[in-house]
């Protein structure tokens, strides 16, 4: 199906998304300059040339993608917009575009991301504060159908799960079996930055995976996935991968939370964002990571990304993927596993006159290509 014919099954129900076409008289041209690529033939393929983050990408099918880029606000100090786009797998123009109704608007910032297609539907979230709030006043996974109703928001935030645990938001929404969505449960922490500093620095990261009941807005916490940093559907079987803090190991589990160690990436490894492929695994390993105190004393982790690694689950044999002088994230498997696309951050490499390197992450993230071995 087409990413043209999957959005316009639900179109009709979006009454309160813009749709926007990308071609060159569209008022969005003069905030997206990344429409023509991708520039290159060599692995990996940059497929985004945005000056704001283009990523949480998924893929709508082999030859399509779903991703969340930042529109710039109506003015240089408001907060920008997120919008949702469909891109080519194999690169070209990003059409057509997912806004908000009240995109641009002075008054508000709304963000669509964290974009989950499944056939004919698709799940996102959606959050809105005002301009100048430091605090979102409205959080929803909503599902966008073939509806007159113009889609459902399928659960607000904060939500309280089986575990007790309250979530503000979530994150890496993905499909786990029809009606049943997988996504990672967010608090907040407030840091001081400095004393006397104007405000602390809000840092969100994940509590655990949880299964959102499609039907009656009911939220699962699977056990044994306390601090997780990735989760996702392992294929059509109705289980999960995950990866947790201080733990070098994926594991494979029921939505029970029963769970096996799929692979084990050895000591001194931090494995991150794991994926699903026929007969082997990909993660996020190695990169840069910022351990922090949360408010009980427990570590959690700051990523700011690492390197693609292909697992042979027969053999345990591990294949880093070349992504030159950048850090990966949140990469995203085509259905047929041949084809991945992750964002990326570029390194800017410094040698000191004394010996060692320096490296500073510059720009993006945009997103990138791999065909996978």
């Amino acid at each position: 199906m087409s990413a043209t014919r999957l959005l316009g099954r639900f179109a009709a129900g979006l009454s309160a998304v813009v749709l926007v076409g990308c071609d060159h008289t569209a008022p969005f041209d003069t905030v997206r300059p990344d429409a023509g690529g991708p520039f290159g033939g060599t692995a990996p393929v940059q497929l985004t040339y945005n000056s704001g983050p283009d990523h949480m990408a998924a893929f709508a099918n082999d030859s399509t993608l779903l991703y969340a880029w930042q529109r710039p606000g109506p003015s240089p100090t408001a907060a920008p917009d997120a919008c949702l786009s469909f891109l080519p797998a194999r690169g070209g123009t990003a059409a057509p575009e997912l806004c908000p109704a009240t995109i641009g608007s002075r008054d508000s910032v709304d963000r669509l991301e964290w974009p989950a297609p499944s056939g004919d539907s698709l799940a996102y979230l959606r959050s809105s504060r005002a301009n100048g709030a430091r605090v979102d006043q409205s959080v929803a996974i909503v599902l966008a159908a073939d509806t007159a109703d113009g889609g459902r928001r399928l659960r607000e935030f904060p939500a309280l799960a089986s575990s007790g645990r309250v979530h503000l938001t979530a994150d890496g929404l993905a499909w786990l079996a029809p009606g049943r969505l997988l996504y990672q449960g967010i608090t907040e922490q407030s840091l001081e930055q400095c004393p006397g500093c104007p405000s602390p620095l809000k840092l969100r990261y994940p509590t655990e995976v949880a299964i959102l009941d499609v039907a009656t807005g009911a939220i699962a916490a699977v056990p044994g996935t306390d601090r997780p940093l990735g989760a996702a559907p392992d294929g059509a079987t109705g289980a999960l991968l995950y990866a947790r803090t201080g733990s070098s190991a994926v594991y494979r589990a029921d939505p029970s939370g029963t769970a096996q160690v799929l692979h084990d990436f050895g000591a001194d490894q931090q494995p991150r964002d794991p994926r699903a492929l026929p007969g082997r695994l990909v993660a996020v390993v190695g990169g840069r990571l910022r351990p922090l105190l949360d408010p009980v004393g427990d570590t959690v982790l700051q990523d700011f990304g690492g390197d693609i690694v292909v697992v042979d689950l027969a053999t345990g044999a591990t294949q880093r993927l070349d992504g030159g002088a950048r850090l990966f994230r949140h990469p995203a498997v085509s259905p047929t596993g041949r084809v991945l696309v992750a964002e990326g951050w570029d390194l800017l490499i410094t040698r000191n006159p004394g010996g060692g390197v320096d490296t500073t992450i510059i720009g993006g993230p945009n997103l990138y290509r791999f065909d996978l071995p």
